[in-house]
């Protein structure tokens, strides 16, 4: 069974979760159109106390599902650090990607 056969309706609630200065907080989604195959992700960064930092958004390409939830914490990732934050707890909908 691949990730392409079920759909996983996955619901976290967490407690406010007290992080460490200069840590944020990743949300990160993809989608791929089944059609074409062409792929998004998005994401949000926000602060320790769930205020809104930044979003964004990306255009892949050609990729599966899993790749894109991956390139969705990769490009968050990569703004984090840009930004000067030390740490970050990312949150997904996708139990392969964790």
């Amino acid at each position: 069974m691949n990730h392409n056969e079920v759909k996983l309706n996955v619901h976290a609630f967490v407690n406010r979760v007290f992080l460490p200065a200069n840590w944020v907080h990743l949300f990160t989604d993809g989608a791929v159109d089944r059609g074409f195959g062409a792929t998004f992700v998005d994401g949000v960064l926000q602060d320790q106390n769930r205020d809104w930092i930044l979003g964004y958004n990306h255009f892949i390409g050609k990729c599966t599902i899993f790749e894109a939830k991956l390139w969705g914490i990769l490009d968050g990732m990569l703004i984090l650090l840009s930004k000067g934050y030390n740490g970050v707890m990312i949150h997904t909908d996708n139990l392969e990607v964790v």
